[in-house]
């Protein structure tokens, strides 16, 4: 094969294969030595999606349909951005120093259901970190030293329980969520909700 950038685009690259075929691909916010998402057509060829890596802002439900447990890649090289994630494999996942991410079901209080990932591990919103899709788009519920804007919220209907499956022989874990939370500095760093 052969790899040529697109001096014009420096996010678009091609490959001319020994059969003929050109592969081109998209680089979206990376670089050509190491993508987080590259998306790839071959001309001749049908097209195909390949996910290498992508943001953790960037999953999506249909990524947690097709892949129900990522990765934060980070815990075993340290030159990855802490804020890309990957698929993981069984070995992975099972690995204990792994950080994941794991596809969860939530629940709120009117019996309202919806898709998300629980970061897997210990407990308690400021560790899980959860996140649900609501209409589509990405609900997070923690936000650290920041106080959330109360009026700028998601109006949701607490408690929400979500929990995660049980994949690669991981326990399935739990998470009830009481609000939007964030840490207190007024109250010794107290973990509360809005």
């Amino acid at each position: 094969e052969d790899f040529h950038l697109i001096s014009s685009c420096p996010c678009w690259a091609y490959t001319r294969c020994s059969n003929g075929l050109v592969k081109l691909s998209l680089f979206v916010h990376g670089t050509a030595q190491k993508p987080p998402v590259q998306l790839t057509a071959v001309h001749g060829a049908s097209s195909t999606r390949k996910v290498v890596s992508k943001f953790i802002w960037e999953i999506t439900p249909q990524d947690l349909l097709e892949h129900s447990i990522w990765q934060l890649p980070y815990w075993e090289d340290d030159s990855v951005e802490e804020s890309v994630v990957a698929p993981a494999s069984k070995a992975d996942a099972l690995d204990p120093n792994s950080e994941l991410l794991v596809k969860a079901n939530f629940t709120d209080s009117k019996g309202s259901e919806f898709l998300g990932y629980i970061r897997f591990g210990l407990a308690g919103i400021e560790n899980t970190q959860p996140c649900m899709f609501v209409s589509g788009m990405a609900t997070g519920f923690w936000f650290g030293f920041s106080k959330p804007e109360y009026s700028e919220l998601q109006q949701l209907d607490f408690p929400i329980t979500g929990v995660t499956e049980s994949e690669y022989g991981l326990p399935s874990q739990v998470e009830i969520i009481e609000g939007y939370g964030y840490l207190d500095a007024n109250l010794n760093n107290k973990v509360v909700y809005c």
